[in-house]
């Protein structure tokens, strides 16, 4: 089973724009958000994120990852809703 631990997180920081946003969003704060951000980076080994105290841009690493990740989003609301047709 693979880890996804951060994925949703990276999602709201990079959709959102910043930690903050996506903290808020989230109901965490904002340093575990960046925490969890940076364990992702870690585990895939590879910088997923620029920052610095003006800017967040993604890495083309981080780009196709991001984009990636959006789809499997979808894909599995998806599967939910399809899900949810088949049990009403």
């Amino acid at each position: 089973m693979h880890d996804w631990r951060g994925v949703n997180e990276l999602l709201e920081v990079v959709g959102r724009g910043s930690f903050t946003k996506a903290a808020e969003h989230l109901q965490l704060s904002k340093s575990y958000v960046s925490r969890i951000v940076s364990d992702l980076e870690e585990r895939l080994g590879t910088q997923l994120l620029i920052r610095n105290t003006r800017r967040l841009a993604l890495t083309a690493a981080g780009e196709k990852f991001y984009q990636r990740c959006l789809q499997m989003r979808s894909i599995y609301a998806d599967a939910e809703r399809e899900l949810g047709e088949l049990q009403a």
